[in-house]
């Protein structure tokens, strides 16, 4: 055997003595590689380079580097590992590679040429020289020089556009099975940095970033592209061609022809909406993702996309010269007012018709799903948002404040829009029908269902809706949804369905009473976060439920009645700040149903219970009585009025006749009757007796035993 056959086995042989070093657990012959490598970022603070690709090189005997393994730092940028020993006097050093599990960040376009660099300054890698098994090799370093931040700064940036995305990608409801080719991931984005201009190349698939503006260190920018990327990726990229454009204009090339449309204004408004978006969700105590000048740079700085003061207030000089939902301004305006908080968003304003926020789970939702087959732009948007099911005319009062106009259905219910109260029973044993006087019969909800019809969606009409008890759920067809319905999951087995506008902004929350608690839990349908009102801590005991606007300020109160002592007791501005909060206590009839409403016309609902005859009198002038007694704001004052009465009767105050008249009975407005009327349904016989203002009775029959009125 010649020597240099002997040299060659006896390589082979210490190298599966190497790989079985490694392989062993716990090997006492090992060298311990440490770092904490981190980057300066946007703002100059150390930043760690997060989930990197990183190498351990070795120097062998012969002088040869070589990578003995491959590791990825933490989200501290730190990296702690073993690797085999070859005895004292090895060389080691680090290549830090630009690669993450959200991009691959290279010098060209060459997938061989992926940027990296070696812990130490430029043209100094740090070196660790082993003192033999069990050695400490640190490597920690900062890096600081521009070239090389640039390039890690990038990777970073994408890393939190990708997590966002992530953690977006649910589907209508939870646990729901994907679409049809629907990609599972999100695949990693190649990013160079090297270019003349910054753009998203579609037919490559890769981010290209122009440094000669340093757009490598503006993370806004770069979320900007990545939301392109994710476009093509994910749901639909509009019209991909060269353009110049600032928002207001878009142009084949300097003063070339314009390209407007409203595919292009959502590739674009999007985009900068997801930057923004995802900025929001990042910088909360710490600043992790910055622009040129920071998150507030004023307009006129360098960056590729539209920051925030710019979508709070976007216009146009001179006005825009075409529908605001052809120009991406406003559409990324439309869509930062479904997710700017004035609460929590330093460059968000209040804005009268600005109900929404905090919607951008579900914004994103609708770009990954129902917009992947259609052509993306905000009416396709608006399209999907409404066959959900989600609230409408919150929607479209957002969408005008930015000029923005969308088709959506005509509103529909089978209660009718004017001012009085319709005679309507639900049959759980038939389906869930809805019997409404002079109108339809829809279906909606199953026996053992509680009906609970109101405004959900705040368009001033009557929404079909039950809760179920079994489950918690809230069923609801918005009457401007177009006969979607939407799902909502609020509340437990033994709550009590209570809901009302607690906060006074039109639309009725769903909430729930918990005997156990003697608590309302409010799920806010507008801005904030659901809330507990808890009676006992206001001096309020348990008892029955009741809700009702008993102050007049448009939002509504929470309160109990205790049917043993007749005490009937609300809280006043529950949602507001306790020295805005009081309560309001009447004493009225024990044993009583609670029926609360604005008998007075006042505009204030009236603390009041309703008596039937078995539990009173009797019979009054040969006929049954029952008592209604009322505490009228503002005084507080007990009245009591003779009503209905007979065996089965439920009180179902309400104002059936909204018609002028000189007799109101408790109205003390001059000119028309704006006040409930005395009322009551017989489970028995399914009649109707209704007080008119002259003291006459209007009855009607309408339902059957084991129905539920649910006058509207």
């Amino acid at each position: 055997m010649s020597a240099l056959s002997r040299f060659a086995r006896l390589l082979v042989l210490i190298g599966i003595l190497s790989v079985a070093v490694s392989a062993a657990p716990g090997v006492a012959f090992a060298e311990r590689v440490t770092a904490t490598l981190r980057f300066a970022d946007g703002t100059g603070s150390p930043a760690p380079i997060r989930r990197a690709t990183v190498e351990i090189w070795r120097k062998s005997g012969f002088g040869f580097w070589g990578a003995i393994s491959t590791v990825s730092t933490d989200e501290n940028g730190r990296i702690d590992t073993t690797v085999p020993s070859v005895g004292a006097g090895a060389e080691y050093g680090l290549r830090v590679y630009a690669i993450n599990d959200a991009a691959v960040v290279r010098f060209r376009d060459r997938p061989t040429d992926a940027m990296y660099s070696e812990p130490g300054p430029p043209g100094a890698p740090i070196r660790r020289v082993s003192t033999g098994p069990s050695a400490v090799l640190p490597f920690s370093f900062d890096f600081t020089d521009l070239a090389t931040v640039a390039y890690y700064n990038a990777a970073d940036a994408l890393i939190y556009g990708r997590d966002y995305a992530l953690a977006r990608r649910a589907g209508v409801k939870p646990g729901e099975p994907p679409l049809a080719g629907e990609p599972q991931a999100i695949d990693r984005v190649n990013v160079m940095v090297q270019s003349g201009n910054t753009f998203y190349d579609p037919y490559v698939h890769w981010l290209r970033i122009n440094p000669g503006y340093l757009i490598a260190l503006d993370d806004r920018t770069v979320l900007h592209e990545y939301a392109h990327f994710l476009e093509d990726q994910l749901s639909t990229l509009g019209p991909a061609f060269a353009s110049v454009h600032d928002g207001c204009n878009v142009q084949l090339g300097t003063g070339g022809a314009h390209a407007e449309s409203m595919d292009f204004a959502w590739m674009e408004g999007f985009a900068s909406y997801f930057s923004a978006a995802v900025a929001r969700t990042y910088n909360t105590s710490i600043t992790r993702i910055t622009g040129p000048a920071g998150a507030g740079a004023p307009p006129g700085t360098v960056t590729g996309t539209l920051l925030e003061p710019t979508l709070e207030s976007p216009s146009c000089p001179g006005g825009p010269y075409l529908p605001a939902e052809w120009l991406e301004k406003f559409v990324g305006g439309a869509l930062w007012d479904l997710t700017d908080d004035p609460s929590r968003d330093a460059f968000s304003t209040t804005e009268p018709a600005d109900q929404l926020c905090d919607k951008d789970d579900v914004v994103f939702s609708i770009f990954d799903r129902e917009l992947r087959l259609v052509p993306a732009n905000i009416q396709t948007f608006t399209d999907a948002w409404v066959r959900r099911g989600l609230d409408v005319p919150p929607l479209r009062a957002a969408f005008s404040a930015q000029g923005v106009t969308v088709r959506t259905p005509t509103p529909s219910s089978p209660f009718s829009p004017g001012a009085a109260a319709d005679l309507a029973v639900w049959r759980g044993s038939d389906a869930g029908a809805w019997f409404v006087h002079q109108g339809s019969v829809p279906h909606w909800g199953i026996s053992g269902d509680v009906p609970v019809p109101a405004d959900y969606d705040g368009d001033g009409l009557t929404d079909l809706a039950i809760w179920r008890p079994s489950t918690a759920e809230w069923w609801v067809v918005p009457s401007a949804s177009g006969g979607a319905s939407q799902t909502t999951v609020w509340g437990a087995v033994n709550d009590v369905p209570l809901p009302g506008d607690y906060d006074g902004d039109g639309e009725t929350d769903y909430a729930v009473y918990r005997p156990s608690q003697n608590a309302v839990l409010v799920h806010n349908d507008s801005c904030g976060p659901a809330q507990t009102i808890n009676l006992t801590a206001q001096g309020i005991g348990s008892g029955t439920p009741v809700v009702g606007d008993v102050d007049g300020d448009g939002a509504d109160d929470p309160g109990t009645y205790d049917t043993h002592t007749g005490k009937m007791s609300v809280l006043t501005g529950a949602l507001k700040p306790w020295w805005m909060r009081s309560v309001r206590t009447a004493m009225l009839a024990g044993g009583a149903a609670p029926a609360i409403a604005d008998y007075n016309g006042d505009y204030r609902d009236d603390l009041a219970t309703f008596s039937p005859y078995f539990m009173v009198v009797g019979v009054l002038n040969g006929a049954p009585r029952g008592t209604w007694t009322i505490s009228t704001s503002p005084t507080g004052a007990n009245i009591t009025r003779m009503w209905g009465g007979a065996f089965g009767d439920l009180p179902v105050p309400a104002d059936y006749d909204a018609t002028a008249s000189s007799n109101c009975d408790l109205d003390t407005s001059p000119g028309s009757c704006h006040d409930a009327d005395l009322a009551v349904w017989n489970n028995f016989t399914g009649m109707w007796t209704i007080r008119k203002g002259d003291g006459s009775a209007r009855t009607q029959q309408w339902g059957t035993t084991g129905d539920i009125p649910v006058p509207r």
